[in-house]
C-alpha cells in the first residue's frame, strides 16, 4: 500500500507526496489504488466536492526495477495519466494542465489511482504532485 502525506489541502491547491516500496505494497505491485479521493475534498465553492482535479505538476523517483508507475483517473473505463518511468519533473500547466476528459458524473468518478509495473525485493518510488481544485 502507497503512503499518502497531504502537503497542501486548500479549497483550491491540493499537494500530496505519494512514497512506497515493494515490500511494504505486500510484495506485489500496485493496482488501481486511489492516491487521490475527489468525494474527500472540498471544492473551491468551500462545501461541496471539486467538480474536477487538474494535476498541474510532478516530481517522480522510481527505482530502475519498476518498469513504471501508473497514473490514472477513475472513470467508467479508467482514463490513463501517464506512464512515468526512472525519474523526472513534468509541468503541465504551461499545456493546460492534465484533466480528465470528461466530467466525473458520480461522487467516486474523478479520483486519482496509481498502478504499479515490474516491481522486486528493494523497488521504491515517489511522487510529489500538486493539483488544482475545479468546480
Amino acid at each position: 500500500m502507497a503512503t499518502v502525506k497531504v502537503l497542501h489541502n486548500g479549497t483550491r491547491k491540493y499537494a500530496i507526496n505519494v512514497t512506497g516500496d515493494y515490500t511494504s505494497d505486500g510484495a506485489a505491485d500496485l493496482t488501481n489504488e486511489i492516491i487521490i479521493n475527489r468525494s474527500s475534498l472540498v471544492g473551491p465553492d468551500g462545501v461541496n466536492i471539486p467538480g474536477s482535479i487538474r494535476i498541474d505538476e510532478i516530481t517522480w523517483d522510481n527505482s530502475a526495477g519498476y518498469d513504471y508507475v501508473q497514473l490514472s483517473w477513475d472513470d467508467s473505463t479508467d482514463e490513463v495519466i501517464e506512464n512515468y518511468y526512472g525519474s523526472g519533473y513534468m509541468d503541465y500547466r504551461p499545456y493546460g494542465g492534465k484533466s480528465m476528459t470528461g466530467d466525473p458524473t458520480t461522487a467516486t468518478e474523478g479520483d486519482v489511482l496509481m498502478s504499479t509495473s515490474g516491481g522486486a525485493a528493494g523497488d521504491s518510488y515517489s511522487l510529489l504532485i500538486h493539483c488544482t481544485l475545479k468546480n
